[in-house]
């Protein structure tokens, strides 16, 4: 009977060695007859090195260039028990800012003040100035804000003549930013000269209380009104005010000087009105534009038009589209200074707008030869003997009404 059989032997030298042996067994001797043979020598295995990446196991044989691997990352096992929830914090605290960086941000840009969604730039900021302060002032009594475009800096605090403002747009941020409750808030121009590019767009307060500008001059290069209010919560009144449009182009139905409209209510007090351009105004220009359930008073005092080219304008004074354009409770003394266009009317009315205009406004001018009003679609006209004595020509239509 033949078996092999394989043995592990351990050198001299500490290397193993296998061993390959037959054994022989003869049955037929009572003793077993052994031969052994021994095989040769095998060469030396390669061994294996490994390489982790991120999840991935690399495997190679020792020698070769590449790694073989095998990502073990398992799928996600099912999310465990939520642990109790910690101790309350301690109560954080909000600092309120007081705007000033946004504030010397926008100030740049004050000569570019453009339009957005219906609002100008000047109400968003105040608006934004509000929400970003969190807490804004609450006044306690009326305010006055100084505005000096030769002395002054957006910068300061306003407050007094000799820290003012520089720009009127930027007075308006400000108080835009007030809780102003009852109370009124003025803004002082300093008898200086606001050079704009576009219509000043004037919002309400945050609360009841009245807008007053006074005492200086806005003169207008761009298109529309030289100021316009807007809202119903707009309370404006122009005090000592001089406003001038040098816009070389139509004006058309926004009207040339002042505009009240979306229900603002304004009040004039002492104003010179003036055109200083070469080019006509038409289709409805006027110097004072009262419009969309708006309130213009021209109230104890003194207004001057001025027409220092004799360009044409459509009405000196309109009220349209249920708008009311009202002198009757204080004298008011009017001063044409100018020439006026042969068609220019002194006062028009248009869908429900509403002309009263009381004996007691005096008209001083030299010798005012042009229309006396113009009235259409329901608009109603109440005066006594308010008319300038020189002038001629009427039109009523669309079932309008002279008291």
């Amino acid at each position: 009977m033949e078996n092999t059989i394989f043995i592990l032997e351990e050198s001299a030298a500490g290397e193993i060695h296998l061993t390959e042996e037959k054994i022989i067994v003869s049955g037929e001797s009572v003793e077993p007859v052994v031969s052994i043979t021994t095989g040769l020598q095998g060469e030396n295995g390669k061994g294996l090195e490994f390489n982790w990446d991120g999840t991935r196991l690399g495997v190679r044989q020792e020698g070769k260039a590449e790694f073989a691997y095998t990502d073990l990352k398992g799928d996600p096992g099912e999310p465990g028990i939520r642990g109790e929830t910690g101790p309350q914090g301690v109560p954080g605290s909000i600092q309120a800012g007081d705007g000033s960086a946004i504030t010397a941000a926008f100030s740049e840009a004050s000569a570019r003040e453009t339009l957005i969604s219906g609002e100008s730039l000047s109400v968003l900021f105040g608006k934004l100035k509000k929400f970003y302060s969190l807490t804004p002032e609450t006044l306690t009594a009326n305010r006055t804000y100084y505005v000096n475009s030769s002395t002054g800096n957006d910068l300061n605090d306003g407050l007094s003549s000799t820290s003012p403002f520089k720009t009127v747009t930027n007075a308006l941020r400000v108080v835009y930013g007030l809780d102003t409750r009852a109370f009124n808030v003025t803004i002082d121009c300093c008898s200086q000269v606001y050079s704009i590019t576009t219509k000043l767009t004037v919002g309400g307060l945050s609360g009841s209380g009245v807008l007053i500008i006074r005492n200086g001059t806005i003169c207008n290069s761009g298109g529309g009104s030289v100021l316009t209010a807007s809202g119903y919560r707009c309370n404006l009144k122009i005090h000592d005010m001089t406003l001038i449009s040098s816009y070389d182009n139509a004006h058309q139905t926004e009207g040339g000087i002042l505009t009240a409209d979306y229900g603002a209510q304004v009040e004039i007090q002492n104003a010179t009105l003036d055109f200083q351009s070469d080019s006509s105004i038409y289709s409805f220009g006027s110097y004072i534009y009262a419009k969309r359930n708006s309130k213009i008073y021209l109230n104890n005092g003194t207004i001057t038009f001025n027409n220092t080219i004799g360009k044409k304008v459509s009405f000196l004074l309109r009220a349209a589209y249920m708008a009311s354009l009202i002198m009757e409770y204080n004298t008011v003394t009017i001063i044409l200074n100018a020439a006026f266009d042969p068609e220019t009317y002194f006062a028009g009315g248009y869908a429900f707008g509403f002309l009263d205009i009381q004996s007691h406004t005096r008209i001083e001018n030299t010798a005012y030869t042009r229309k006396l009003f113009q009235l259409a679609y329901l608009s109603f006209l109440r005066y006594q003997a308010f008319l300038p004595s020189g002038g001629s020509g009427t039109s009523i239509a669309g079932n309008s009404l002279v008291l």
